[in-house]
């Protein structure tokens, strides 16, 4: 009877380890390995988190900026406008003259067409236009140069001179006339 409790005892303590090492490979390995795949999430997601936070916290600092960034638009919108506001445009050309000495004559504006880079007409859904003004401007050296700078820099317009022709003022004055054509640009709304 000894022998046989003996031989029993060794089939339960074998099963025993038979059913241990099925128990791990089928339940205990499989949540370590499920485990491990939802350690790993986390850490990913974390480091999205992170990553998520300095943008928002980037973002952050720029809003510190919105007044800045709200007058470079505004600037750039003048610069560029929407509509062709020609006659304010004139308007301001001529206030520039009035302003520096300089008389502004002959002046001839051309219609709004797709503007040229290179000889290719503007492209895309939202092309830019450009209209072409000539104008005479007389005054003395000096304040044509202001006028010119004025007409560049001093007013909101983005303005391209492309040709400029000088002359000597009629009936002898002391002064030079300016052969001015330029364009002044639109982009319209989208």
């Amino acid at each position: 009877m000894f022998r046989q409790a003996k031989i029993w005892m060794a089939i339960g303590a074998f099963g025993a380890v038979v059913i241990l090492a099925l128990g791990y490979l089928f339940v205990i390995k499989p949540q370590q390995s499920q485990t491990n795949d939802l350690k790993a999430q986390v850490a990913d997601q974390a480091i999205q988190i992170s990553v998520k936070q300095h943008k928002v916290a980037d973002l952050r600092k720029q809003t510190e900026h919105l007044a800045d960034y709200k007058a470079a638009l505004a600037a750039d919108q003048a610069a560029l406008p929407a509509q062709d506001g020609i006659p304010d445009f004139l308007r301001s050309m001529q206030a520039i003259g009035t302003k520096t000495g300089v008389s502004v004559t002959a002046i001839t504006v051309g219609q709004p067409s797709p503007a040229t880079s290179a000889g290719t007409a503007g492209t895309g859904t939202n092309p830019a236009y450009e209209a072409v003004i000539s104008l005479v401007a007389a005054g003395s050296a000096d304040a044509l140069t202001a006028f010119l700078q004025q007409l560049q820099t001093g007013q909101p317009r983005a303005v391209l001179i492309t040709t400029a022709g000088e002359s000597s003022s009629a009936g002898g004055t002391a002064g030079v006339s300016l052969n001015l054509t330029l364009k002044v640009f639109v982009a319209p709304a989208k």
